[in-house]
């Protein structure tokens, strides 16, 4: 990536896997959901007994959303046209318009029969409990493929810490081999931090 810093700040990439790759209609992009019957509301802000209470920024999320989407699609489509693979993968397509409903800014559970919610809103680091003078403006530990400024002190599993998978399981062992590599005194000679120094017994 050009930019890695801009590059954590964006939304990770939502994959779908299907077997027949020539079959349409597994996507679950927003006008896809919307067409199942999924109400798309704005962020939710909270519950106040049987109410639950949203932002009235559907139309912004949205937006934004689809200016994200389009953007890497872009990126997909160009490479794949200067790579010259146009024969290799399937015709771009791109999902429909969402049709953003008027603004709701309160749902009341009950009344719709609602007895279950389920929270799935990610999270978002807070390393302020690290005493140790390693943090970026950001909130972000400062390091270099896992290897932090303060001696000792590694770190694996961050997202994008340098591939786009370091935040997956089966993406943190490239960072992890480049951790033992740094405490074994071996490896590409890439130090942004000094090695840790072996203290004599």
């Amino acid at each position: 990536m050009p930019d890695i810093a801009a590059a954590r700040q964006e939304n990770s990439l939502q994959l779908i896997g299907r077997t027949e790759v020539h079959l349409r209609g597994s996507d679950l992009d927003l006008q896809t959901l919307q067409d199942r019957g999924v109400r798309l509301l704005g962020r939710l802000e909270g519950v106040v007994g049987t109410d639950a209470l949203f932002r009235d920024d559907l139309s912004q999320r949205v937006a934004e959303a689809d200016l994200r989407m389009h953007r890497v699609l872009d990126t997909v489509d160009d490479y794949i046209d200067k790579a010259g693979l146009n024969r290799e993968v399937l015709p771009a397509s791109r999902p429909g318009a969402v049709m953003v409903p008027a603004p709701v800014t309160r749902r009341n559970l009950a009344a719709e029969n609602i007895g279950t919610v389920i929270v799935a809103a990610g999270y978002r680091p807070d390393h302020r409990w690290l005493q140790v003078p390693v943090l970026e403006p950001d909130g972000s530990i400062r390091q270099h493929r896992g290897v932090t400024p303060a001696p000792g002190l590694y770190v694996v599993g961050q997202y994008f810490q340098h591939r786009r998978d370091s935040g997956f399981i089966d993406g943190v062992r490239h960072d992890a081999r480049y951790v033992v590599d740094h405490l074994l005194g071996r490896g590409d000679g890439d130090r942004r931090f000094a090695a840790p120094r072996s203290s004599a017994a």
